[in-house]
């Protein structure tokens, strides 16, 4: 799902929904715009069902995009900070 609130303000937390659809490993990455690495937000075991990331907002202003790996299925959006 795309994160919310979009756009983020830099004082509070913004939140990334997903749904995984089988039990597997799960990977949530941060990137900037240039694709360089921000943080990794989650990495492990989830079981079938619907989540929400935090991603704690300590970043400067600008967009940024996120990637969640599960299960051989990749998906990206962008959440973008004041």
């Amino acid at each position: 799902g795309q994160s919310f609130p979009n756009p983020a303000e830099s004082t509070s937390n913004a939140y990334i929904p997903y749904a995984i659809s089988e039990k597997g490993i799960v990977k949530i990455i941060l990137y900037d715009t240039l694709g360089r690495l921000i943080e990794v937000l989650f990495e492990g075991e989830k079981s079938a069902g619907f989540y929400q990331q935090t991603v704690p907002i300590n970043l400067a202003s600008g967009s940024y995009f996120y990637k969640i790996e599960s299960n051989g299925i990749v998906k990206t959006g962008k959440m973008n900070v004041l």
